[in-house]
C-alpha cells in the first residue's frame, strides 16, 4: 500500500486486517481534510474578491473579512492542523515503525502546521507554557484568522509586547500558515487521485477472531 507518492513510502503487514484498520483511519482522515480544504476554499475566494476591489492585500477585521464565518473558519484551521498531523505522523509511523524518524518526516513535510498545532489547535501554550516568551502565549489565543497576499491564514497575527524592562518581544514561533496552500501542497504526496474511500466495516478474515467492545460514559 503506497502511503507517500513523493517519498515513495510504503506499508506492509500480514495482518491484513490491521493494515484495513490504517487504511480507513487514513481514508476517513483524508475525507474529513478535504472536506476542510473545499469549504475554506469557499470563504477564501469570496474574501479574494472583495480584496481585489478595495485593493487590500491585507485585512482582518473591516467588512472584507466580517461577511464570512471567521469563528467557523478559527476552528476548521485547528481541525485542519491536528487531522493532518495525525494524518502525516500515522504515515511516518507506518513506514518507519521509529518515533524519532516519523518525527523527523512531520517536521519536514508540515513544519508549519506542526508548530501551529503544538501552540495553538491541540491545546493553547497560554495554557501550558514550554519555552515561550509572552508574545508567544498572547498570540496562541489570538485565534483571529488574517487575508494575507491572496490567502487565509492562521497564525498570522501576533502582538508585539513590551516588557517591564522596556524590551520589545515578538513571536519566537513560527505559526502562520495557510490552509489551502497547504492542501495543494500535500495532494501529490498522498492524495494524487483523491481522496481515499473510506467505509464505516470492520475487517475479520476468514478464520481469525477479533473482539469487540463499544463503551460510554453517560
Amino acid at each position: 500500500m503506497v502511503i507517500d507518492y513523493i517519498d515513495k513510502l510504503e506499508f506492509t503487514t500480514d495482518e491484513k486486517d490491521y493494515l484495513y484498520d490504517a487504511q480507513m483511519t487514513l481514508a476517513r482522515l483524508s475525507q474529513g481534510l478535504f472536506w476542510l480544504y473545499d469549504s475554506v476554499s469557499q470563504a477564501e475566494r469570496l474574501v479574494r474578491k472583495k480584496a481585489e476591489e478595495d485593493n487590500s492585500p491585507i485585512a482582518f477585521e473591516d467588512w472584507i473579512i466580517n461577511n464570512v464565518h471567521t469563528d467557523w473558519l478559527s476552528c476548521a484551521f485547528q481541525w485542519y492542523a491536528v487531522s493532518s498531523y495525525n494524518y502525516v505522523r500515522l504515515v511516518g509511523w507506518l513506514a518507519t515503525k521509529d518515533k524519532e524518524l516519523t518525527n523527523d518526516y512531520i517536521k519536514r513535510v508540515i513544519p508549519r502546521v506542526t508548530e501551529y498545532r503544538h501552540k495553538v489547535a491541540a491545546h493553547f501554550a497560554f495554557t501550558d507554557p514550554r519555552n515561550d516568551n509572552q508574545a508567544d502565549l498572547i498570540a496562541s489565543i489570538m485565534t483571529n484568522i488574517v487575508f494575507a497576499n491572496g490567502y487565509l491564514r492562521a497564525g498570522a497575527l501576533s502582538e508585539i509586547i513590551t516588557d517591564k524592562k522596556g524590551k520589545e518581544l515578538e513571536v519566537t514561533n513560527q505559526i502562520s500558515w495557510s490552509l489551502t496552500k497547504t492542501h495543494d501542497i500535500l495532494i501529490p504526496r498522498y492524495w494524487p487521485n483523491g481522496p481515499m474511500k473510506a467505509f464505516q466495516d470492520f475487517r475479520i478474515s476468514a478464520g481469525a477472531t477479533r473482539k469487540m467492545k463499544i463503551d460510554w460514559g453517560d
